[in-house]
């Protein structure tokens, strides 16, 4: 039987509190890594769902993007598309 295996690498909060989570994804079939390994990475920013994540980066997400986080994310997103800059 052949099995996906998904193993966190790092997660990285950039300064505007968007969450980079890389993983190390492997196939293994009776125990024996077949294919090769590949490296992903996902970026979450606050108020993204996490419906299905991990539960590691469930609750890194719940710690972070606090709802004064999101709320600051998204009027400094919108104030990017107006064309300001901070």
């Amino acid at each position: 039987m052949i099995e996906k295996t998904s193993i966190i690498e790092s997660i990285t909060i950039t300064e505007d509190m968007t969450i980079v989570v890389s993983e190390k994804i492997s196939f293994t079939e009776d125990g024996v890594v077949i294919g090769g390994a590949s490296r992903t990475s996902k970026s979450i920013a606050p108020g993204d769902s996490v419906t299905g994540e991990n539960s590691l980066i469930v609750a890194v997400v719940g710690v972070v993007h606090t709802g004064e986080v999101i709320t600051d994310y998204q009027q400094k997103k919108a104030a990017r598309k107006m064309g300001y800059r901070e």
